[in-house]
C-alpha cells in the first residue's frame, strides 16, 4: 500500500510550522502536541525502517534518561512480539481512513500538497488517540483485519478470530506499556480469549460485516477500544506518564485503559490463592474492564464482601451492600449438579453492576438515572445485558431478606432475598435466596436484554435455572476519597436501621412487661384452651399432658388415666353407654 503523504511540490508547504495556528484551530491538540506530531510527519514517507523506537524518540533532544530507555525497550518488545505491524497501521492505514475537514483555501489533493497530507495525518493521529470518539477506532480495527492475510472468508468479511485478535493485541500492548512505565514487567498472553471469539461468532457468524462488528463492540465490550487510544497515545507521546485523567492527556481524550487496581485478593481474579499468576492470564478482570467506563476508569476496587474470607452468609452480604452507597459490582459463581465445580478456577461467573445504592425495601428500586447491567463470563462464552427501557416500571434491584423487617410494611407475599431484573414484582430474573441455596437465574425478562447467565449442562442441553451459590464477592469502585464518603454514608444508614430495630424491640418488651404485670398475658395465653373446648377435632387434656386433634372425639385412653372414670364418653372403648 502506498503512503498517504508524498514529496512536497509547493514552496508554501515547505515549512508546516507556519500553519500551526490553522492546525490548532482545526484539531483538538495542544501547541506542544502539534510540534511533536509535525516532527513525526516525515516518517509517513520514510519506508527505510520499522523500528518503533525511532518513531517515539524522533525529536530534537538526543539525551535519553533511564525512563526513556525503558520505554523504548518496551516498545521494541511490543513491536516484535505483540504488534509487528504497528508502524504501518499508524502511519499508513490510519491516514488513509481519515477524513479531515479541510480549510477552504487548501485543495484536497494529497498527491501535490504536503500541507493537505499533513491535515490528513493530523486528523488520523487525533482519531487514533480517541479524540474523535470511538467510531474511527472501531472502523480502523475492521479495516486492518480485512487487509490482513488469511483473515477473510468467502463471504468477504474478516473472521471473528482476526478481529478479536487485533483488538486483544492492542489491549495487551496498552497494558504492557502503561505498567512498564512503572517498571512492572508482565508476562503477556497474546492468544485472544475464546469467550470473546464465540460471543462475536454468535452475533455475526463466520464472516463479520462492518455493522455487525460495530454493534458487537458497542453492546458487549464498548471500552475495549480504549486499548488502541491508550497505546497509540503513548507511542506518539512517550513522556506523557500514566495519569488516569483524560484532561491531562489533551482535549477530548478518552480515559486511558486500566485494569482493576486493588490491594486485596479476589477469588475470581486470582483463583483461591493470592500467589497465583498475574491477572493478565485471567480474562475476568480484563473483560470487566472492557464493559463499562466506571469499571475501567482507573479507580481502585475495594472488597466489600467475599464468601472466601467472610463466609457464605446472606446476612454478611446484606450488611456489606447496605454499608456502602456508591457503585458496586457483584460476582457470583454458581454451583450446579452435574458440573465440575473446580474450587480453584472460577470457570463460570455471572454478575451485576450498578451505581445505584442498595437499600432494604419490599419495593423494587434503581432504574432511570442509574447505570446497571447484568453480565456473564465463561471460558467459552460472554454476554452483557443492558436495560431495555421497554417499560416505565422496570424491575432493576430488590433487597429484602427478613419476613418481618422492622420499619418496613411487609406484604404477606413479599419476595425474600436479593433480586435483579424481572418480569413482575414476584418473578425476578436473578433471585438469591436468604439461604443462598435453590437460587434462580433465567434467560429473559422485561428489564434487561435476554441472554444466558448460567453455563449449559455437560450434555449441551439448556441449563436448569436453579443453582446454589458456590462463591460470591461484592466490590466497590471509587477513588479513595469517594470510597470513604460512601462508606461513611452507608455506616450511618446501617446505624439508623439498627436504632429503629432496637426502638421497636424496646416497645415490644415494654408491652410484654405491662401485660404480665396486669395479668393480661396469662389470661390471653390460656384463652385458647377454653375456646377450643367442645370442638370434636380439638381436645385439650386437663392434666396438661397435651392436645389432641382427631376427626372424631378421642378415646378415653387418649386422655389421662385419672380422668377416665369421669369421662362423659363412658367406658374405655370410647363408645357411648347404651
Amino acid at each position: 500500500m502506498t503512503s498517504t503523504a508524498t514529496t512536497t511540490t509547493s514552496n508554501d508547504d515547505d515549512d508546516l510550522s507556519a500553519y500551526k495556528e490553522k492546525f490548532l484551530d482545526k484539531f483538538p491538540l495542544t501547541e506542544t502536541e502539534v510540534d511533536r506530531l509535525l516532527l513525526l510527519f516525515p516518517l509517513t514517507t520514510n519506508d527505510e525502517t520499522n523500528d518503533s523506537v525511532k518513531i517515539v524518540h524522533h525529536n530534537n533532544n538526543t539525551h535519553q534518561d533511564d525512563d526513556d530507555e525503558w520505554h523504548a525497550t518496551t516498545l521494541r518488545q511490543i513491536q516484535e512480539s505483540i504488534l509487528p505491524k504497528a508502524r504501518q497501521w499508524l502511519f499508513v492505514e490510519a491516514p488513509n481512513l481519515a477524513c479531515p475537514l479541510l480549510p477552504y483555501d487548501i485543495p484536497d489533493d494529497k498527491e501535490k500538497s504536503a500541507l493537505c497530507s499533513a491535515f490528513y495525518f493530523l486528523e488520523a493521529m487525533v482519531s487514533m488517540m480517541g479524540r474523535r470518539g470511538s467510531r474511527f477506532l472501531i472502523n480502523f480495527v475492521y479495516t486492518v483485519a480485512s487487509n490482513g492475510q488469511n483473515s477473510t472468508t468467502n463471504g468477504g468479511g474478516p473472521t471473528p478470530e482476526a478481529l478479536v485478535d487485533i483488538l486483544y493485541r492492542h489491549l495487551m500492548a496498552a497494558l504492557q506499556i502503561t505498567t512498564t512505565i512503572h517498571k512492572q514487567q508482565q508476562n503477556i498472553v497474546t492468544d485472544p480469549p475464546k469467550a470473546w471469539i464465540r460471543s462475536l461468532s454468535k452475533t455475526a457468524g463466520s464472516s463479520v460485516s462492518r455493522s455487525a462488528w460495530t454493534e458487537w463492540i458497542n453492546n458487549v465490550l464498548p471500552q475495549s477500544i480504549r486499548g488502541l487510544s491508550t497505546f497509540y497515545y503513548h507511542v506518539l507521546f512517550p513522556n506523557s506518564g500514566t495519569s488516569s485523567s483524560s484532561t491531562s492527556r489533551g482535549p477530548n481524550s478518552l480515559p486511558p485503559l486500566s485494569l482493576p487496581q486493588t490491594d486485596q485478593d479476589s477469588f475470581f481474579w486470582r483463583g483461591s490463592s493470592s500467589s497465583s499468576s498475574s491477572s493478565y492470564n485471567n480474562n475476568i478482570p480484563l473483560t470487566l474492564t472492557c464493559m463499562a467506563p466506571s469499571l475501567s476508569s482507573g479507580n481502585k476496587w475495594y472488597r466489600l464482601y467475599s464468601s472466601n474470607w467472610d463466609g457464605l452468609s446472606f446476612l454478611a452480604l446484606q450488611n456489606a451492600l447496605l454499608s456502602y452507597t456508591g457503585a458496586t459490582v457483584m460476582l457470583v459463581r454458581p454451583k450446579k449438579e452435574g458440573h465440575n465445580n473446580n474450587t480453584t478456577t472460577p470457570s463460570s461467573v455471572f454478575g451485576f453492576y450498578t451505581d445505584s445504592p442498595w437499600k432494604e425495601s419490599n419495593s423494587w428500586f434503581g432504574g432511570e438515572g442509574f447505570d446497571s447491567f447484568l453480565f456473564y463470563i465463561n471460558d467459552n462464552d460472554l454476554g452483557v445485558y443492558w436495560p431495555t427501557w421497554e417499560t416505565s416500571n422496570g424491575h432493576y434491584m430488590y433487597l429484602n431478606a427478613s419476613p418481618q423487617n422492622s420499619g418496613i410494611q411487609q406484604q404477606a407475599t413479599a419476595l425474600r432475598g436479593l433480586a435483579m431484573g424481572g418480569i413482575s414484582a414476584d418473578t425476578p430474573r436473578v433471585h438469591l435466596t436468604p439461604s443462598l441455596e435453590n437460587c434462580k437465574a433465567t434467560v429473559t425478562d422485561t428489564t434487561y436484554a435476554s441472554g444466558a447467565l448460567l453455563p449449559d449442562d455437560p450434555d449441551g442441553m439448556p441449563s436448569s435455572p436453579f443453582f446454589d451459590v458456590d462463591a460470591l464477592e461484592v466490590w466497590a469502585i471509587a477513588s479513595k476519597e469517594e470510597y470513604l464518603q460512601h462508606r461513611a454514608a452507608g455506616t450511618k444508614q446501617l446505624a439508623r436501621k439498627e436504632e429503629t430495630r432496637q426502638r421497636a424491640a424496646q416497645v415490644d418488651r415494654s408491652q410484654f412487661l405491662n401485660d404480665f404485670q396486669t395479668g393480661a398475658f396469662i389470661n390471653n395465653l390460656f384463652d385458647h384452651r377454653e375456646e377450643a373446648r367442645g370442638r370434636h377435632d380439638f381436645v385439650a387434656a386437663d392434666s396438661g399432658s397435651g392436645y389432641f386433634v382427631e376427626e372424631k372425639p378421642p378415646s378415653i385412653s387418649a386422655l389421662s388415666p385419672e380422668k377416665e372414670a369421669k369421662s362423659p364418653l363412658g367406658q374405655g372403648d370410647g363408645e357411648e353407654t347404651q
